[in-house]
């Protein structure tokens, strides 16, 4: 990450701007803190400023730093993360997930295929989401990916098929019927139970999808609890072998 440096005049005119109130003094003094971590190895930072001032810190950051930002706001989050994605960025993608707290995003699991693929273990998965290494396997590995993408091809062949059904249905009515009033009637009919067919499919794959999703906040409650757990065993076990009562 590049970094800008500043002449003492640079500087001077800096501090004078921030004095005449054409700099914002918290917005430069953040940039500068910035800059000097990315000098230092930091490669990211989230900042969560109000979006009416949103447009002001992008304008400060071009003109005070060499530092790239980057806005995740609104619909441009997902395109923040498909390009991150594209770019072989997907440790940071993974990184900018974790700070808008959608851990189940279909971005995350697409950004933990591509970090794995590329070499990344899911020890780094997991440190850039903020869990552990089997958590991030569990939640977004290949086994509760292929889980998701079966639902998903069955959604996806089930609303064909239905389709084609009722197309066929269609067919046939333009073929048998031949009063006008009585066809519109039997077309209405179709196109209700066709409507209602792909409606039930839909609940069905929600129903699935949404199993999928508590057996993963399941497996976190879980994860959350273990390391208690497990302090609570050492502490049982450092007292027996202490001579300690235990209840």
């Amino acid at each position: 990450m590049k970094t800008k440096t500043y002449s003492p005049e640079q500087v001077v005119r800096l501090l004078r701007e921030i004095e005449a109130g054409q700099a914002q003094g918290k917005t430069v003094e953040a940039i500068a803190v910035m800059a000097h971590l990315a000098r230092q190895g930091m490669r990211r930072c989230l900042i969560v400023v109000p979006a009416s001032v949103l447009l002001n810190w992008l304008m400060e950051f071009d003109a005070h730093s060499h530092l790239t930002a980057r806005k995740i706001h609104g619909t441009g989050r997902d395109e923040v993360l498909r390009s991150a994605i594209a770019e072989d960025r997907p440790i940071d993608a993974l990184a900018t997930i974790r700070a808008t707290g959608d851990v189940l995003a279909p971005r995350s699991r697409e950004a933990a295929a591509a970090a794995t693929e590329a070499g990344s273990s899911w020890a780094d998965v997991g440190q850039a989401l903020g869990i552990s290494r089997q958590a991030a396997h569990q939640r977004l590995g290949s086994k509760v990916i292929a889980q998701r993408q079966r639902i998903e091809e069955a959604e996806r062949t089930g609303h064909e098929r239905i389709t084609a059904k009722f197309a066929k249905a269609r067919t046939r009515l333009d073929r048998r019927a031949a009063d006008p009033e009585h066809l519109a009637a039997a077309r209405a009919q179709v196109d209700a139970s066709e409507r209602e067919t792909h409606e039930r499919l839909a609940r069905k794959m929600r129903s699935a999808h949404e199993h999928l999703d508590r057996q993963e906040r399941k497996r976190q409650e879980e994860d959350s609890h273990r390391p208690i757990l497990r302090h609570r065993l050492i502490s049982a076990l450092q007292k027996s072998s202490s001579g300690g009562d235990t209840k």
